[in-house]
């Protein structure tokens, strides 16, 4: 028997390998205890002064390669009213992969402004403050075997924006705002939602 980790890398398994269905289980991924233990607010304003980061942020994580998107929820970033971009930050966390030479250079030059800050890599508890601190994770990806991130920010408890494609939509249910992760002006739009919406962020 075969085990995958969402129906979606089932159906792939099945495509691809001309394998027999039922000779396929699925058994979801799921996240440490230590991503649902709250950090006080001091620490987190703690991490966030350390790295000289701005009261409120978006949270973008994944390795720089193509189909994390990231771009594309920096764009989207980048089309938010001026007054949400002088007040929220995006914080991108992820080291350089392949493909990603333009996007890795912009970030190093700061040449998508004040607002986005880019970090090859935070320590656990640094990067679970920085999750826990933030308005939302935009995880734009284009394709996802699961996409263990979005669990990892319900358990934080911090809304997520995440595709509406492969397996993210099976994952996230009904508890996230999913978008077309090709359309910046979606993704744009859920942020700004989450930013401005008190009740649909809690």
């Amino acid at each position: 028997r075969i085990i995958t980790i969402s129906r979606h890398s089932k159906s792939q398994i099945v495509d691809y390998f001309d394998l027999a269905a039922e000779t396929i289980d699925v058994i979801p991924l799921g996240v440490d205890k230590r991503w649902f233990a709250p950090i006080v607010i001091e620490e987190r304003t703690r991490v966030r002064k350390k790295h000289d980061l701005r009261d409120q942020n978006f949270i973008c994580v994944g390795t720089l390669q193509p189909r994390k998107n990231i771009e594309k929820a920096i764009n989207a970033y980048l089309r938010l009213p001026r007054a949400i971009q002088e007040d929220v930050g995006l914080v991108v966390v992820g080291r350089a992969g392949w493909q990603c030479d333009e996007i890795v250079s912009r970030l190093g030059q700061g040449a998508y402004g004040a607002g986005v800050r880019w970090f090859k890599h935070l320590p656990d508890n640094e990067l679970r403050a920085v999750l826990q601190d933030s308005i939302a994770l935009v995880f734009p990806s284009l394709h996802e075997g699961f996409g263990l991130p979005v669990l990892e920010a319900f358990a934080s408890r911090t809304p997520v924006i995440a595709s509406n494609t492969t397996s993210l939509p099976e994952v996230a249910g009904d508890a996230a705002l999913l978008i077309d992760p090709h359309d910046e002006e979606a993704i744009a739009d859920a942020m700004r939602r989450v930013v401005e919406d008190d009740d649909l962020r809690k």
